[in-house]
């Protein structure tokens, strides 16, 4: 419904970013915007491509399958410690 001022108050009511991203290249402005939020994300190998220059662990879980990917939103929403280790992963690649 048109432009959004600041996605801050709209990440703030989420514990998990999605982005299933089948395609794409570069950096993936969708999971960034959530790891600046402290909001980890689950994504594909496609989504994670271009993610970790330095290596660090990614911010979130990577799942390629409809059950991984839900075997990851399960873990993070259950798991606080995995969560906030996603959680500093994406803060320290950002």
């Amino acid at each position: 419904h048109g432009p959004v001022g600041s996605l801050d108050p709209l990440f703030a009511k989420f514990r998990v970013n999605f982005a299933p991203l089948r395609f794409g290249a570069g950096i993936k402005g969708k999971i960034t915007d959530g790891w600046h939020r402290g909001v980890p994300c689950i994504t594909t190998r496609i989504g994670a491509e271009g993610l970790n220059p330095n290596k660090h662990p990614f911010g979130g879980i990577v799942a390629n399958t409809e059950d991984e990917i839900i075997r990851a939103a399960t873990t993070l929403v259950n798991d606080d410690e995995k969560w906030f280790e996603c959680v500093s992963n994406g803060r320290r690649i950002m």
